[in-house]
């Protein structure tokens, strides 16, 4: 899990780097590729946090029945938003406002929502709870939601650039994009089945 993770800011470094030494500015789209892999920093660790050693303890959630799992889900998206995206995603965000300069910021404020919504539905997906599956070698679990997010994810991707052509395309898709966030992540925290 940790390795994979050691990769996004590389590679902000890798995109970023010539910035630095260069009078050139930093093309869009390479601001938007970095602001929207940093989604794989949410999906990585919800996915690892689906297996486990010991996945036979699971059986206390088939014996006591958990009447609202999406408050489980949402708990397990907050706490990695917590522990993993928010340290790492801070620097890669102060990396690209030091490369691109404060222009993007209206980029991130709207591709922070639209990560979000990838993660939600992700949890949406996969409808396994924490800790309740076997580790296997090369497993493919949960590919259909990973193909999910990939599609969603480059959907919200082209729509953002998309959006940078429209006058005030960003803004108002900032604010759409928010409400759309807190609206699904409501109906992850209250999913009952």
């Amino acid at each position: 899990l940790y390795p994979g993770l050691v990769l996004l800011p590389i590679l902000a470094m890798v995109f970023f780097g010539k910035q630095f030494t260069s009078e050139e500015p930093l093309p869009d789209s390479a601001v938007l590729f970095v602001l929207y892999f940093l989604a794989l920093l949410i999906i990585s660790p919800l996915t690892s946090a689906r297996t486990s050693d010991h996945f036979r303890a699971a059986w206390l959630f088939h014996t006591n029945p958990v009447s609202r799992p999406g408050a489980l889900a949402y708990g397990q998206l907050m706490a990695v938003v917590a522990q993993f995206f928010l340290p790492l995603g801070l620097l890669v965000y102060t990396l690209i406002l030091f490369a691109a300069g404060w222009s993007v910021l209206d980029d991130i404020l709207l591709s922070l929502p639209l990560v979000g919504v990838v993660a939600a539905i992700f949890q949406f997906s996969d409808r396994n709870l924490p800790f309740s599956l076997e580790q296997k070698s090369g497993g493919f679990s949960t590919l259909g939601s990973m193909l999910l997010i990939g599609l969603v994810g480059s959907v919200a991707g082209f729509a953002h650039y998309g959006l940078t052509f429209i006058p005030y395309g960003v803004a108002g898709g900032t604010v759409l994009a928010w409400i759309i966030c807190l609206v699904t992540l409501r109906a992850l925290r209250s999913r009952v089945a």
